[in-house]
């Protein structure tokens, strides 16, 4: 059987279902509704529904064929008139069964510690944590990596295709903070000062492009028809987040966001063949396997990338990026999906790069379906907090100081070129005089000559 697409409306007495079935057995359609339970049954298609409020079948409930849109449209009277259905809009969610159907890691721990967080609770952000030296931070994989950190030894089972993507070599047998340190020592080995600086001082009207560009507004009202379709088509499970990887999961999203927002404003929202490689490649997440432990160490790492390998390596539009994945998170949990998928469909794109999709992308999709938006908004804050306390010198490549000697170099040069047009002027003024000194002399002998002859005469 196949899963139709489909949209869901409301108002104040009704669910209406849209589905769109253009190879349906018209006589053979069955729909059924009960409670938070919705059916449709029309040969080649099946639909269930898990609905976020309860309808009734009465005499109220309507269904039509519209053969036009070639869809049913049905009609759900709501069992509480005026009740509002919150999440209409995220399909996947709306397929998936409720209960647990998470699929296991085979590691468990009994415990509070391993029970999942529950999704109304949000996020403790106001304190800057810092595990004991020499402890890991705790997750259910142990040195995982992926959505939820659950993943491990995929990349040294598949090291032959996947192993160029991640810039920490062997990074299945390193522990968080061993991959944290080859890390920032191969982003200072490969940091160029003089690209750096080039950009920093020099008047490119890219840049100048890129910091103008206004990124269209986060806020959508609904999704597009494909990108319900690929909705429809996301792994119909529910994942769940371990509750000490709570955290660092919402930071990893934030890590991927900024990936895909910074490839989206340096292009000016066109496509490029750079992108799937300029997002992997500035998220600590997806080039080093890395767990972040704070939004100003997330902030920091981020921007400490952005300056080491792009084509335009610029403080300025560093940071620009930052303000836009926070306008991205405080619209909602609708802008957060469509960023998502856009960056899923940048790693399709991209050759080698669907691992990516397969470890975060994918998961965080269906994830995102069931999270509040409140948590969405609750990491947007103390990201702008944290960006608005960013310092160059926080950022470890010593950027005050390159900056600095290059503003004396570049005063240095200056003077000298004064200096030299001085001499240049000096030796101008000394030509002329010399010229008229030469032609008072002349003038001088011919006055004599001629005083002489007046005497003779």
């Amino acid at each position: 059987m196949l899963t139709p697409r489909f949209s869901l409306a409301q108002d104040a007495q009704f669910l209406t279902v849209t589905i769109y079935a253009p190879f349906t057995n018209i006589d053979q359609t069955e729909v059924f509704m009960e409670e938070r339970d919705f059916r449709f049954s029309s040969p080649p298609y099946f639909l269930r529904l898990h609905l976020p409020g309860e309808v009734e079948e009465s005499e109220a409930a309507k269904g039509a064929w519209d053969a036009e849109t070639t869809s049913f449209v049905v009609q759900c009277p709501k069992a509480v008139e005026g009740e509002h259905f919150a999440g209409l809009e995220m399909l996947t969610q709306l397929l998936t069964p409720r209960g647990d159907t998470e699929v296991r890691t085979g590691v468990e721990e009994l415990g509070g510690e391993g029970e999942e967080q529950e999704e109304e609770e949000e996020e403790e952000w106001y304190f800057e944590q810092q595990l004991p030296e020499g402890e890991e931070a705790p997750s259910l994989g142990g040195q995982g990596y992926g959505f939820g950190f659950r993943h491990s030894a995929a990349y040294s089972r598949l090291l032959a295709e996947f192993g160029e993507l991640v810039d920490v070599p062997a990074v299945d047998g390193l522990t968080y903070r061993e991959r944290d340190a080859a890390r920032e020592a191969r982003e200072a080995a490969e940091f160029s000062a003089d690209h750096y600086l080039a950009d920093l001082f020099s008047e490119d009207v890219a840049v100048e492009e890129s910091l103008a560009w206004a990124a269209p507004a986060a806020a959508a009202a609904a999704f597009t028809r494909e990108e319900q379709e690929r909705l429809v088509a996301l792994p119909r499970v529910r994942p769940l987040v371990a509750r000490p990887d709570l955290a660092a999961t919402h930071l990893a999203l934030a890590d991927l966001l900024y990936g895909q927002c910074f490839a989206r404003r340096w292009h000016q929202g066109e496509a490029s063949t750079e992108a799937g490689w300029l997002a992997a490649k500035l998220s600590p997440s997806l080039s080093s396997c890395t767990r972040l432990a704070t939004p100003a160490a997330l902030v920091r790492s981020c921007v400490r990338r952005a300056l080491t390998y792009p084509y335009c390596r610029h403080w300025r539009l560093a940071t620009a990026v930052w303000r836009d994945v926070v306008e991205v998170l405080e619209a909602g949990t609708l802008p957060t999906i469509q960023a998502l998928l856009h960056l899923s469909t940048t790693f399709a794109d991209t050759p080698g790069y669907y691992i990516f999709n397969q470890l975060y992308v994918t998961d965080y999709l269906s994830w995102l379906q069931a999270l509040p938006p409140s948590h969405l908004a609750s990491l947007a804050a103390p990201l702008t907090k944290a960006l608005a306390a960013l310092t160059k010198a926080q950022v470890g490549l010593e950027l005050e100081e390159l900056e600095e000697a290059a503003r004396l170099t570049l005063l240095e040069e200056e003077e000298g070129e004064v200096e030299q047009l001085a001499r240049q002027l000096g030796r101008v003024e000394v030509g002329r005089a010399k010229e008229e000194d030469s032609d008072d002399d002349t003038s001088s002998d011919s006055d004599d000559d001629t005083s002489e002859d007046e005497g003779k005469s």
